[in-house]
């Protein structure tokens, strides 16, 4: 015969399953195991591409962020869209100080940080000026051509 066990969360009388069995219900022991455990505000780690990620709490929900993203948010108080990033100014990733941060649109910052950027191979033609201005008048011709075919206004 099985002797009965008292719950230690709900104080209900039981029969275990296993004479290992603390529980009356699986609801009892995932209440009392990790409900009043404190959670970290944030926990932070370098990804590999430089960046500082982590975890932040928010409203009771884990929210996975960039470092830099989420300082610029509590700055200004408001939560960043993605149709904008924020730029690390001296190029540093994880230098995360408010004075290093700009929020800028999505286009200006590949515009921004595509501008520096040092090509392996390719993309960088040795073409004359001549050449560039006929290959611009090309595309112009191109793009005029195409959107006549579709109705569409240029």
């Amino acid at each position: 015969m099985k002797q009965m066990k008292r719950c230690p969360h709900c104080d209900a009388l039981f029969t275990p399953r296993r004479p290992t069995s603390r529980y009356c219900s699986r609801q009892c022991q995932w209440a009392n195991n990790g409900k009043d455990q404190p959670r970290k505000p944030a926990s932070w780690y370098l990804n590999a591409k430089g960046y500082i990620n982590g975890h932040v709490w928010e409203n009771g929900v884990q929210r996975h962020v960039k470092q830099h993203r989420y300082l610029m948010e509590q700055a200004l108080g408001v939560q960043l869209p993605a149709s904008v990033d924020v730029h690390h100014i001296n190029g540093d990733k994880s230098d995360n100080r408010l004075s290093n941060l700009l929020v800028v649109s999505h286009g200006a910052h590949s515009t921004m940080t595509g501008r520096t950027r040092t090509y392996r191979r390719g993309y960088k033609l040795a073409l004359t000026p001549d050449q560039l201005r006929a290959r611009s008048e090309r595309a112009k011709q191109q793009r005029a051509a195409g959107a006549t075919a579709f109705g569409r206004c240029v």
